[in-house]
């Protein structure tokens, strides 16, 4: 039986290994350990299954709906996956008639000045008539939902660079990495990276034999996609 480590795994399926960690956790796939080897290791039935989960995740089934079409009965994953088809059709729907809105708009601003430019937005026959039709983003947090991930670890010797057992600061910034990979998995089933960080300050230092928790919380979400 042939074993792929999970770096090769990561570089052969394009899965980051935060993702790969983040399936064993929800219990979708499972790794092995050897005594003489260090890091997790797949055998081909975790490879095999990842590949399913990868052709799923790539449809835009959800985590969970996956593993329920993986572990379940036939009939549960057909019932999911017509599902799934009512919902794309819907939006394919939207869709269409949000371009046919824009369509409009665009051809009626080419014949207007700048200055007209409010009025004809809001009177636009074709545009309220669509417009009126389509719902708000869904991507709206609600009030009563709070999105917070906490990761606790130890810093061991393997994590210390400098002189004093001290540990970098780019592996506290890591670590908030993962926590902003569990919370957008959370929000909508697939990760994420981090676009930028506001502001970085290192309090205190950090040694090996340290506990550290990292905390993340999403206050707000926007219109971009990533």
């Amino acid at each position: 039986m042939e074993y792929m480590t999970i770096s090769e795994v990561s570089k052969k399926y394009a899965i980051s290994t935060r993702m790969l960690r983040h399936y064993e956790k929800v219990g979708l796939i499972e790794s092995m350990h050897r005594e003489d080897y260090a890091y997790r290791i797949y055998d081909e039935c975790a490879i095999r299954r990842l590949q399913q989960i990868v052709i799923l995740r790539k449809l835009q089934i959800p985590l969970k709906q996956i593993q329920i079409i993986l572990d379940g009965d036939i009939s549960q994953a057909i019932d999911i996956l017509e599902k799934h088809i009512e919902e794309m059709d819907s939006s394919i729907s939207v869709m269409q008639r949000m371009r046919q809105a824009l369509l409009s708009l665009v051809e009626q601003l080419q014949q207007s000045s700048q200055e007209t430019f409010y009025s004809q937005l809001v009177n636009n026959n074709t545009v309220l008539e669509i417009t009126n039709e389509l719902p708000l983003s869904k991507h709206q947090l609600k009030e009563e939902i709070v999105m917070k991930s906490i990761i606790r670890v130890r810093m061991g010797a393997e994590d210390a660079h400098y002189g004093g057992n001290l540990v970098d600061g780019a592996h506290m910034l890591h670590l908030f990495g993962d926590v902003a990979t569990e919370l957008l998995i959370m929000n909508d089933g697939d990760e994420g990276l981090f676009k930028a960080y506001e502001q970085v300050e290192f309090m205190a230092p950090v040694y090996a034999g340290d506990y550290i928790e990292a905390v993340g919380e999403i206050t707000h979400i926007g219109n971009t996609s990533r």
